[in-house]
């Protein structure tokens, strides 16, 4: 079973560690490689420099799901990420996502959320696709005691949202994320594990943890048909065996 939120995130305006992912359109890597005057959010003039004399040996193009690590020096090294076609929620949701995948364990590192779109997406929404891709980027489920898949360090994510505007989006992301987690695992279970009483003691930790139903409550909804009723969406299915 997953722990929710496995990765370590923190909001910041500047970047940490010796790895930088930078998202980047396919349009944005062109006009990189073309030499043509633009500004992708991360890359200095010297990164610039150096994607450029790169772009004619890799196939990498900004696609999604691609990736192009390009070494800034002895110590520091940058990942572009492809968005596709065009930065959008779900495209920066799932260049996050896939960046936990490619940082190596344990390194430190951080993940730049693109400063302007042309699609005028407001910032604060940008920051929490790009905080929920990294925050369910690696979950896996596990029935067995065996250890988890060793994890990036902790990551930075880098915006320049003040932190009055930065820290609610962050917040209500994470809290999203959450939610999704629970939703897997629960999804994810086999059914003969998952009764009435299973799904309202995960009800019930959800309240404990957010202090919004007193132990009572927990206890009036174990019995509930609307819990049974919700099991049975779930998934669940008799198994001719007692619970």
């Amino acid at each position: 079973m997953t722990q929710r939120i496995l990765l370590s995130i923190e909001v910041s305006q500047r970047p940490q560690g010796r790895v930088h992912v930078i998202p980047i359109t396919d349009a944005g890597f062109d006009a990189l490689r073309k030499g043509v005057p633009v500004e992708v959010t991360g890359l200095d003039a010297n990164g610039v420099q150096r994607v450029r004399a790169l772009a004619e040996l890799t196939r990498f193009a900004g696609q999604a799901g691609a990736h192009l690590p390009v070494m800034l020096g002895a110590d520091r090294l940058a990942v572009l990420v492809g968005l596709g076609r065009e930065t959008t929620r779900r495209s920066l949701r799932e260049a996050a996502a896939a960046a936990t995948g490619i940082v190596p364990a344990g390194v430190p590192w951080s993940f730049f959320v693109p400063a302007w779109t042309p699609s005028a997406i407001p910032a604060e929404e940008m920051l929490a696709a790009a905080a929920e891709g990294l925050a369910l980027g690696p979950y896996t489920f596990r029935t067995t005691a065996r250890p988890a898949p060793a994890l990036a360090g902790p990551c930075h994510l880098v915006s320049e949202l003040r932190t009055d505007r930065a820290q609610p989006a962050f917040t209500r992301a994470l809290a999203l994320a959450e939610g999704v987690i629970l939703a897997r695992d629960l999804v994810n279970r086999p059914a003969e594990d998952l009764g009435p009483d299973e799904l309202a003691d995960a009800a019930a930790d959800v309240a404990r943890a957010r202090a919004v139903l007193r132990s009572q409550s927990c206890a009036a909804t174990r019995s509930s048909a609307a819990v049974s009723a919700l099991c049975t969406g779930l998934g669940a299915r008799p198994t001719g065996r007692p619970r």
